[in-house]
Formats: C-alpha cells, structure tokens, sequence
C-alpha cells in the first residue's frame, strides 16, 4: 500500500466509463466504494443520496464531488492499492496507520 498527500483542489472525479476515477496530477487512478464513501462524508454529501447519484446520475456525483472539493481546499492522503484508491483520509489519520502498522 502507498499513502500519498495531496490538495484537494488538484483533486477532480470522473466516471468515463464503467467505473469511478480520481486524476492525481497528471494520471488516473480507480477509486474503491470505500473511498467513494470517504470522499462524499468528507464532502458533506449524504452518502445515501450520493450513492444514488452514483448509479442513476454519474456526472451529477462527479460535479457535487469536485465542487466541494475545490471549496474548501486543504490535504488529504490518498491510500493506493495496486493502483486502486481505496482510501481517503485526513494526513493524520493515514500517519496513525503508518505507526499502528509499522
């Protein structure tokens, strides 16, 4: 697993095809319902009505996302997987993990 720190306001939300994507910089990674889930509670976005959105209307999930997103910028850790994203976490939390699984 690879813990990377990134602003929010780099961060943008796709769904161009079958499945969700967050763009890091230049690249794209999968993102797991797990982060999916991070990502709409950090947001503000109620996860029931964000994971309807989700299914029924992709573009809206995406643009309710980045907004946020970029409203109120600060950090966050991306936890990568293989190249999924299956995490996103306040730094804090993501260095505590670091320490309890060292």
């Amino acid at each position: 697993m690879n813990r990377e720190i990134f602003h929010t306001a780099t961060l943008r939300l796709a769904k161009p095809r079958d499945s969700y994507l967050i763009q890091i910089g230049d690249r794209w990674a999968p993102l797991s319902l797990a982060a999916l889930r991070q990502i709409a509670d950090f947001c503000g976005i109620p996860y029931r009505y964000f994971s309807r959105c989700l299914i029924e209307a992709p573009e809206l999930a995406c643009a309710q996302a980045n907004y946020w997103l970029q409203y109120e910028p600060t950090t966050r850790a991306l936890i990568t997987d293989e190249g999924m994203v299956i995490a996103f976490e306040s730094p804090r939390k993501a260095l505590t993990a670091d320490v309890v699984g060292a």
